[in-house]
């Protein structure tokens, strides 16, 4: 990893841990809201979600918001080196996984793409740009999975940030790295 993206990732890590604990869950809800407000939620019938995490964008609302509209679905479970995404009926199905960050069971249904059916996935991070680049916590989960999906069957990208983590422009991308199609945060 280069200085350039070791300095982004920390610097957007810090000012999301400096925000209290009551700021995060205000600008959490913001951001859900920003979110649920959008076309693509609107149209959207399968939605992957993560499950937040320590000083994370909190996605409970999103969760508990998609499946109350009967959307289908799915959270991130992690697999060796590899992640996957499987369905959820309830959030009382999370247990604590890799990194004791909640994850599905991993014995129902498998996401697997489809063009045909609208679908979008959130995806955590800590430093974000407004062209969509995407810094995350260096274990190359997220690329990984994105990179074996063929661009045309993807879902529609989001990324879930503070506006304290989103940057003019992040220097240290790598040509494996996949952007955001839409960056949300509190203010947009």
């Amino acid at each position: 990893m280069d200085q350039k993206t070791r300095s982004n990732r920390a610097l957007g890590k810090q000012n999301r841990e400096q925000l209290s604990e009551e700021s995060r869950f205000h600008k959490s809800r913001e951001i859900a809201e920003n979110l649920m407000a959008t076309a693509v939620w609107k149209q959207a019938k399968q939605v992957l979600l993560y499950a937040s995490y320590g000083s994370e964008v909190s996605t409970g609302l999103l969760i508990d918001a998609a499946l109350a509209a009967g959307k289908e679905v799915f959270l991130p479970k992690v697999l060796g080196d590899q992640m996957e995404f499987f369905r959820i009926t309830d959030r009382a199905e999370l247990a604590p996984g890799y990194q004791h960050i909640l994850e599905p069971p991993g014995q129902t249904k498998r996401f697997l793409p489809d063009a045909s059916i609208p679908t979008l996935l959130t995806a955590p991070g800590l430093a974000f740009d407004r062209s969509g680049a995407r810094i995350g916590y260096g274990k190359g989960f997220y690329d990984r999975y994105l990179g074996k999906i063929p661009a045309a069957d993807r879902p529609y990208l989001v990324g879930l940030c503070f506006s304290c983590q989103l940057f003019g422009i992040l220097d240290g991308q790598k040509p494996h790295d996949i952007n955001m199609d839409l960056i949300v945060t509190e203010r947009r």
